[in-house]
């Protein structure tokens, strides 16, 4: 009976967390505690959860952003395109899988050369970074440049293209008959 009990509780618990961080919006260090362990999704994609810790992060950097900047975007806004953003990511990383892309570290040192040069150096970046988002550099790196150059590398390949360039190219040889 006891397991039985202890059983009814964590169900009830769980309940009781998961309405709390989907109809109240809780957000406090015991909550956010609880979704880093527990894969409460935020979406799915083809069966791959987007957590709602990872959603949960994004919004809070995109709306220090928006306040930072004074953009004006509505909560609600940010919080559906940061949804957004990470249902694409997934997207991108079944794709790369499939495709057999990876960002290496050569593909990483690349682009943050390039933005560090167009931010005024590393230092400065850093700052912006900071000031914008509350992350450092090995963050932004995770989180935003590692998703663009796989999303960059991606559209490049030939192999995303390689089944529609050969369906069209039966059709003109078809049309040509």
């Amino acid at each position: 009976i006891i397991v039985v009990s202890v059983l009814i509780l964590l169900v009830c618990l769980f309940g009781v967390l998961g309405l709390g961080v989907y109809k109240f919006h809780w957000n406090n260090a015991i909550v956010n505690a609880s979704v880093k362990i527990l894969p409460f999704p935020a979406g799915t994609v083809d069966g791959r959860i987007v957590r709602i810790s990872e959603w949960q992060k994004e919004v809070k950097a995109v709306k220090q952003l928006n306040s930072q900047r004074e953009a004006g975007l509505s909560d609600e806004a940010i919080e559906y395109d940061v949804l957004d953003k990470l249902i694409h990511e997934k997207i991108f990383m079944m794709l790369a899988k499939e495709f057999d892309e990876e960002v290496t570290d050569d593909d990483m040192d690349k682009a943050m050369i390039e933005i560090t040069e167009q931010s005024g150096g590393e230092e400065k970046l850093a700052e912006s970074i900071e000031e914008f988002f509350g992350w450092d550099l090995e963050t932004f790196k995770k989180r935003i440049v590692e998703g663009e150059v796989l999303k960059s590398k991606l559209i490049a390949s030939d192999a995303l293209f390689a089944d529609a360039r050969e369906k069209s190219e039966n059709v003109l040889e078809e049309i040509r008959k």
